[in-house]
């Protein structure tokens, strides 16, 4: 690793979470001090933000922009929150900090939409929160640790009443265990309306295994006269795959 100072020091790798892209490595350096953290939730639209990072090996670079927008979804992975900037973020930039202009920090640089290869004003960080329940879960299980319910959602919300369409149960997952069906709908995750299927699937993701977690209502005619079954007890995702499945 190399410091602004100049200083040069080995590093240990903890942990890796390809779903954010993110990774944990220990210093072996002395004198560091932490930054200070700031609140993603709070930035708006508009905020002034700085990403630090050295683009393409050249030594270390600060460039200002504003948040752009927040709570982008970019394809690449089932809990993509990102916070947009028009920052300058390239190549080298990956890792770097976003930080607000009072220095706190406020998300982890971590892509940029091109079709030049350079930047076009379209950069994208993982927000600070997201990054610290990485990091922490990181550093007490070696690994991130998300959760599922064992279904495949809709992404089209249900157009009636509300709620995320169950396309597909998983034989044996959690959600089938509790007698949830193809065709129910999702109308609560943790007493939180239940209205967009990627947030939805996000909040599954990050949910505590065994907490009762899911309302939903079932759809099919044998089944009609039942207000809602659940609620869902949240499960251990042995692996990941994609995120239409939670």
């Amino acid at each position: 690793m190399s410091f602004s100072d100049e200083q040069k020091t080995s590093a240990k790798l903890i942990g890796t979470d390809p779903e954010t892209d993110l990774a944990v490595i220990r210093a072996n350096a002395t004198g560091l001090k932490p930054i200070k953290m700031g609140s993603s939730d709070d930035a708006r639209v508009g905020d002034i933000v700085l990403a630090i990072g050295n683009p393409f090996g050249i030594g270390q670079t600060v460039s200002m922009g504003i948040v752009s927008a927040k709570g982008r979804y970019m394809l690449s992975s089932p809990y993509d929150d990102f916070i947009q900037t028009d920052a300058a973020i390239n190549p080298g930039n990956s890792g770097g900090a976003l930080i607000d202009a009072k220095g706190r920090l406020l998300g982890i640089n971590s892509l940029f939409y091109s079709q030049t290869g350079g930047s076009q004003g379209l950069g994208f960080a993982v927000p600070v929160k997201l990054a610290l329940s990485v990091l922490e879960e990181i550093i007490a299980e070696g690994r991130v640790i998300r959760d599922w319910l064992g279904i495949d959602i809709d992404p089209i919300p249900a157009p009636d009443n509300g709620g995320i369409v169950i396309d597909q149960v998983v034989a044996d997952g959690p959600a089938a265990k509790v007698g949830v069906m193809t065709g129910d709908i999702i109308v609560a995750i943790n007493d939180q309306p239940a209205e967009v299927p990627r947030v939805v699937s996000r909040q599954i993701g990050v949910a505590e295994m065994g907490q009762r977690a899911v309302d939903e209502r079932p759809q099919r005619q044998s089944r009609q006269g039942k207000a809602r079954v659940g609620p869902c007890v949240i499960g251990q995702a042995e692996h990941m795959g994609s995120e239409q499945v939670s």
